[in-house]
C-alpha cells in the first residue's frame, strides 16, 4: 500500500499538460509559484495523516500534481532564456533532479531520526516551498526590437529590402 504513494506521485506527471497550458496562459512565473505552493501544501498537510489513504491523497496526488505543474514552466523558460545553448542549460536543469534524489534521502533519514517522520515531512514541505522562490526569480523576457524590426512591422520595408527591391526593378528595365 505504501508504494501507491510514489506511484500516484509519478502518475500525476501525466497531468503535466495543465502546467503547460497555464504557463502559456498566465506565464511561467505565476504557474511555478502556484504549483510549487500546491506541492508544498500537499506535503505539509500529509504530516497530519492518520492512515495510508490520507497519505496517498496528499503526498501522492497533491504533491505529484504540484510537481507535474512545475515541470513544463521550467523547461519552457529554459528554452526561452537559452536559445543558443539550450542543450547545456537543459542538461544542467535535469541533472538537478538526479542529484536531489541522491542527496536528499540521507538528509531526510537524519531528519526522521531526529524529529520523527512528521517533523521530517514538515522540513520537506519547507524545502519544497523554495519552488515558489525559484518561480519568483523567473523574469519574463522582452525580445529586443531594432528600428528595422519595428519599421517592418509597420509596413515600411527595411533598408536591405529597399535595396533588393531597387535591384529587381533595374533588372526588369
Amino acid at each position: 500500500m505504501t508504494s501507491w504513494i510514489v506511484s500516484l506521485q509519478l502518475t500525476t506527471f501525466l497531468l503535466a499538460f495543465i502546467g503547460t497550458y497555464s504557463a502559456d496562459k498566465f506565464g511561467a512565473r505565476k504557474t511555478l509559484i502556484v504549483f510549487g505552493s500546491i506541492a508544498s501544501i500537499g506535503t505539509f498537510i500529509s504530516q497530519f495523516a492518520n492512515n495510508i489513504y490520507f497519505l496517498q491523497g496528499t503526498l501522492g496526488f497533491l504533491t505529484g500534481l504540484g510537481f507535474a505543474g512545475c515541470l513544463a514552466p521550467v523547461h519552457l523558460t529554459n528554452a526561452r532564456y537559452f536559445s543558443k545553448r539550450y542543450p547545456t542549460a537543459n542538461m544542467l536543469a535535469v541533472i538537478g533532479a538526479g542529484i536531489g534524489m541522491f542527496i536528499f534521502p540521507p538528509i531526510f533519514q537524519v531528519c526522521i531520526s531526529k524529529y520523527g517522520w512528521r517533523g521530517a515531512v514538515m522540513i520537506q514541505s519547507a524545502v519544497l516551498a523554495n519552488l515558489c522562490v525559484c518561480g519568483s526569480l523567473l523574469r519574463p523576457l522582452n525580445p529586443r526590437k531594432t528600428e528595422e524590426d519595428s519599421r517592418e512591422l509597420e509596413g515600411i520595408p527595411s533598408k536591405d529590402n529597399q535595396e533588393i527591391g531597387r535591384a529587381s526593378c533595374r533588372e526588369r528595365v
